[in-house]
């Protein structure tokens, strides 16, 4: 096993380390759509994309388990947020 594999699996041990990643992935735009109009608009979100995807791949051989349970983590804030949303819009 690899230091990085290492370094990756201790990362995903971790909440924060988990919200990072995720962040990350996000960010890359490793769930979302990559084209554009424009094609060099689709070129960046396919390189950062690419990114994502290489990452996404150490994860996958390393912490898979702790990256369901890093989705179910965001899930969970999401809904959170979204209530918070909604509260603040039902008292306004």
């Amino acid at each position: 096993m690899s230091d990085l594999d290492n370094a990756m699996k201790k990362v995903m041990s971790t909440p924060e380390g988990r919200e990072v990643l995720w962040w990350v992935l996000d960010r890359s735009g490793l769930f979302s759509e990559t084209f554009d109009v424009d094609p060099c608009v689709s070129a960046y979100k396919q390189g950062s994309r690419a990114v994502g995807r290489k990452l996404f791949a150490v994860i996958e051989k390393n912490s898979f388990d702790e990256f369901v349970v890093a989705r179910e983590e965001y899930m969970t804030q999401r809904s959170k947020d979204e209530e918070d949303v909604n509260r603040t819009d039902e008292t306004d």
